[in-house]
């Protein structure tokens, strides 16, 4: 507030965009943070998969942001993230509720990788139209600054969630192990993203084209 040059002027945070975008990346990188983690130590403790086994069963998300996030930025481009930001995390919590109810004895092919695409196609809508969004009317003298808060908020969306959500879930790997606490963790990760994509429908104005 005194600066004349702030390294992170706060006047940034009074932007409708910037700030709702920011919001939006904490929750949903949250529950995408928390999701993945606790899947890949599940697949481990409770399914019986190897290290190799259990990171590679998360290539498809990779593999679909890969090669759709380039797409889903052109669009962004034409039509503005609002409704991109509100689908894609919607998409990601019915991923995420399915992938709640994988166990022990379930296959790969049948159960976990139909959940894993549901899950990856709602995360391809959300990642380019919420960086999209946090710059969008920042100016370019803000540019810089807006993209690395945007990061940040990303990196501490997923640190807090990990630390906290499985504890209070009640995951550990003691006893029955990870189960129930993994399911009802996902579940919350779910829920998580319905904020998401409730801050977004709330927050975000409708715009045809951002360019404008």
């Amino acid at each position: 507030r005194r600066s004349s040059s702030p390294m992170l002027p706060l006047t940034i945070f009074s932007i409708r965009t910037f700030t709702v975008a920011n919001l939006v990346t904490f929750v949903v990188y949250g529950a995408l943070s928390v999701s993945t983690f606790l899947l890949t130590v599940y697949l481990q403790v409770q399914m019986g998969y190897s290290a190799l086994a259990a990171g590679a069963a998360g290539l498809p998300i990779t593999i679909l942001l890969a090669l759709g996030s380039a797409q889903v930025g052109a669009l962004v481009s034409r039509f503005g993230p609002r409704w991109f930001l509100v689908a894609g995390p919607l998409t990601m919590s019915v991923g995420l509720a399915w992938l709640s109810t994988v166990g022990p004895g379930d296959s790969y092919p049948t159960k976990v990788l139909p959940a894993l695409v549901v899950f990856a196609v709602g995360l391809v809508l959300v990642v380019a139209p919420v960086t999209t969004a946090a710059l969008l009317d920042v100016g370019p003298h803000l540019s810089g600054t807006a993209s690395g808060v945007n990061n940040a908020v990303a990196r501490v969306g997923g640190l807090i969630p990990i630390a906290v959500l499985p504890a209070l879930a009640g995951a550990g790997v003691g006893g029955a192990g990870l189960d129930p606490g993994y399911g009802r963790a996902m579940l919350i990760s779910a829920a998580l993203c319905g904020v998401g994509a409730a801050v977004a429908g709330v927050g975000f104005r409708a715009r045809a084209d951002i360019s404008g």
